[in-house]
C-alpha cells in the first residue's frame, strides 16, 4: 500500500510506503526516487517500528510494517516535518512552533486513512 502527497506550499514530495514486501517497496522507492536506495532498507521491520528515508530536501519516504504502531507512524512524520522546515530555514522554536504543529497535522491527516487500513492499530 502506498500513498504520495505533494505539498504545494514547500514543494516537498512524500510517500508512505507500507512494506510487506521489501523487493516492491525497494522497486517502488528506486523509480520514485530515480536513484537506488535499497541500501536504506532494513530486511525486516522491527515490530511496531517504522523508519524515514529522505532522498533530498524535496523528497521524503516513511517506510512502515504490518505492526507500525500509529505512534512510531507519527514519529516519522515528525522527522519529515522536521527536515522540511530545517533545510528551509525554520528551526524548532518557540516562534515556529505553531508552524510545525500545523503542518505535522496536515501530514497525519493525508495519511491516517492509509495507515489506518492496512495497519493493526
Amino acid at each position: 500500500m502506498i500513498k504520495k502527497v505533494y505539498d504545494n506550499l514547500y514543494s516537498a514530495t512524500i510517500h508512505l510506503v507500507h512494506n510487506e514486501d521489501n523487493k516492491k517497496a525497494i522497486k517502488y522507492c528506486n523509480k520514485e526516487a530515480k536513484e537506488d536506495l535499497s541500501q536504506n532498507f532494513v530486511d525486516r521491520i522491527p515490530k511496531r517500528s517504522a523508519y524515514m528515508i529522505d532522498v533530498s530536501p524535496y523528497h521524503y519516504f516513511i517506510i512502515t510494517g504490518k505492526h507500525t504502531r500509529l505512534s512510531s507512524f507519527v514519529h516519522e512524520c515528525l522527522h519529515v516535518c522536521c527536515r522540511v522546515f530545517r533545510t528551509r530555514g525554520l528551526p524548532l522554536s518557540e516562534e515556529s512552533e505553531e508552524a510545525y504543529t500545523y503542518y505535522l497535522s496536515w501530514m497525519i491527516e493525508q495519511f491516517f486513512e492509509t495507515f489506518t487500513r492496512k495497519i493493526k492499530c
